[in-house]
């Protein structure tokens, strides 16, 4: 048994922290999203400014939260009312 499995039965990463429901600069944190292939966890974030959902890493938000919506910065959405 390799370890992936053996983190799946005792429930995630042992260092995995359920960040649900925080807020982080323009978005808040709805769930959590599938880990990235260099192992990172990443989270569906609803933005304030937009009201669409992004993925971001775990590490990303707790070291550089958004603080314009990636969406809105890029030109791609026009912003909520």
């Amino acid at each position: 048994m390799g370890f992936r499995e053996v983190w799946a039965k005792r429930g995630g990463h042992p260092g995995f922290k359920d960040i649900s429901g925080q807020r982080f600069g323009v978005v808040t944190v709805e769930s959590h999203a599938e880990n990235r292939a260099n192992g990172n966890a990443a989270w569906h974030c609803r933005c304030d400014e937009c009201g669409l959902l992004h993925v971001f890493e775990g590490i990303r938000l707790r070291e550089q939260a958004p603080s314009r919506c990636p969406s809105l910065k890029r030109g791609r959405v026009r912003r909520a009312s």
